[in-house]
């Protein structure tokens, strides 16, 4: 008589009891220490050792020194080797790495469940820059902390502003301010809420926050989750969701935000309908990821494209399910008119 499921069970016990299970983080995270490479040889070679005579002398031969040249020929791909190293470890479902653009030097990591720390001069300081555990849920796979960007004054003002889902699930942007007594330390007292926007489902928080070169705050939101635009908000100009937003939130620090007067629906409306002043482009599914740039708009581009299954989601200009340009040319369309152009990586697209 075989027992091999009886076996099968016995070492898929043994595993489970000597696998050792999840526990908490311990400590700050800390950057992550490889073996010290062999010493560089000197510019000098040890000569063979001598006869019996002085067989305890040595020789050193000098070598020729390399000719440098500014010339640099180019490797081809097959050439190249890439190679993958951990640098810190220690984070706790890190989302988001980024830097104050004040030159620093600083590297900020966003962990999904709450934290914020700073990377100065290759050390994880010990405390976090901020924890806002307590104000988020992070129970859905797309929920919790997930977006941080610096103000382009941040240097003066020490204003940046965070994206998390609050208790509940609703995208929250909020402002906070770095204490004076210690650049890495964030204020806990200083949050100052900029947006709340109700979402209805658990997925498709979006979360990214960035600063054009305009100055102005851009805002991804995603359709309010769920499948296949399901609450229909994706083609709905009369919510925020699905959109993405353009707000200014550093002209008049006591408000929350203005609004630029020169944001594409202030003056004109989509489809024979009034849209939002907020929104910059319409017609998004979980833009998770942005990143911002300069272009000329150019005469005759497609400003208008059907994104995967989604039925009744379109954007301004889009390439790819998984990577869209949005680029509003406002009125006209004309090759001298400057637009920013946002791309979207999603990995939940």
């Amino acid at each position: 008589m075989k027992h091999y499921p009886a076996s099968i069970l016995f070492f898929a016990l043994l595993l489970a009891a000597c696998t050792p299970a999840f526990s908490p983080r311990e400590g700050a995270p800390a950057a992550v220490t490889s073996p010290a490479p062999a010493a560089a040889a000197e510019n000098t070679v040890a000569a063979a050792p001598a006869r019996a005579a002085d067989a305890a002398a040595t020789e050193t031969i000098p070598l020729p020194t390399p000719t440098v040249t500014s010339e640099v020929t180019p490797l081809a791909p097959d050439q190249v080797r890439i190679r993958l190293a951990p640098a810190y470890d220690g984070f706790e479902a890190p989302v988001f790495l980024t830097h104050a653009g004040d030159g620093s030097g600083r590297l900020f990591v966003v962990e999904k469940t709450g934290k914020i720390w700073v990377i100065a001069d290759g050390e994880a300081q010990p405390a976090p820059f901020l924890d806002v555990s307590s104000k988020i849920t992070a129970a859905g796979n797309e929920q919790g902390l997930l977006g941080l960007a610096f103000a382009p004054t941040f240097a003066e003002s020490g204003h940046f502003f965070i994206n998390y889902t609050d208790k509940q699930g609703a995208t929250t942007v909020a402002r906070y301010t770095v204490t004076d007594a210690d650049p890495n330390q964030a204020d806990p007292q200083s949050a100052f809420t900029v947006l709340t926007v109700a979402q209805p489902a658990a997925n498709h928080n979006a979360g990214m926050l960035d600063f054009g070169p305009d100055g102005y705050l851009y805002v991804p939101l995603g359709d309010g989750g769920a499948a296949n635009d399901r609450f229909g908000n994706g083609q709905n100009p009369a919510t925020l969701l699905g959109k993405i937003l353009r707000l200014d939130v550093t002209t008049d620090p006591a408000q929350p935000y203005q609004i630029p007067a020169d944001n594409p629906f202030v003056s004109a409306d989509w489809k024979g309908q009034d849209v939002r002043d907020e929104v910059w482009a319409i017609g998004l599914r979980n833009p998770w990821r942005t990143s911002l740039t300069v272009k000329r708009a150019i005469s005759g581009w497609p400003m208008s494209a059907r994104i995967r299954s989604k039925k009744s989601m379109s954007c301004n200009r889009a390439r790819r399910a998984a990577r869209i340009w949005v680029g509003q040319s406002w009125k006209g369309g004309a090759a001298s008119t400057r637009l920013i152009v946002i791309r979207l990586a999603s990995p939940f697209l």
